[in-house]
């Protein structure tokens, strides 16, 4: 479910013919790319949602650059991600789908603090908006760890996600 809303949100980001499956939900992109990593699906599964959003948009993939990073460490995938950030020309969005993997312990408080810090940092030096994916606590409404409790204290915008338990 929320891999399925930040392809939804991809899509309507880049356009296209995305309005048939995003409503009135549209972005801005004024020509800017998406730049997007998946931290936890295997190469199939990664590739399967990175395709999702292009074919929700009919468009190629010229502006949506996907990397998945599940073989990594926590390290590499951080610096990855920093390495194609920096290196990205004409960047306008960059998701993360898991970010609680850029941490060994998503309750290390310096681990989440630094990562925190590169979200900041990220967005103002390259004036770009930022999509994070993370897990719930079971059983409450709170994103997972010191890490969870980082984010939500800096985002602009959060989402939560629940099932219908009435309309399957």
């Amino acid at each position: 479910k929320k891999t399925f809303l930040v392809s939804l949100l991809s899509a309507a980001y880049l356009g296209g013919d995305a309005k048939k499956f995003t409503g009135n939900i549209k972005g801005h992109r004024d020509g800017k790319c998406v730049i997007h990593f998946d931290t936890e699906q295997g190469r199939f599964h990664a590739q399967k949602v990175f395709r999702r959003a292009l074919d929700m948009s009919g468009l190629d993939s010229e502006c949506y650059r996907t990397y998945g990073l599940r073989g990594n460490t926590f390290q590499e995938r951080l610096n990855a991600i920093d390495f194609a950030i920096r290196k990205a020309d004409n960047l306008g969005l960059v998701i993360i789908d898991g970010i609680a993997d850029l941490v060994s312990d998503v309750n290390n408080i310096d681990e989440a603090n630094a990562v925190v810090q590169y979200l900041m940092k990220w967005t103002e030096v390259y004036n770009c908006h930022i999509i994070t994916v993370i897990h719930m606590n079971w059983g409450s409404t709170k994103p997972t760890g010191h890490l969870g409790s980082a984010l939500q204290k800096k985002c602009e915008t959060e989402i939560h996600l629940e099932k219908n338990e009435f309309d399957r």
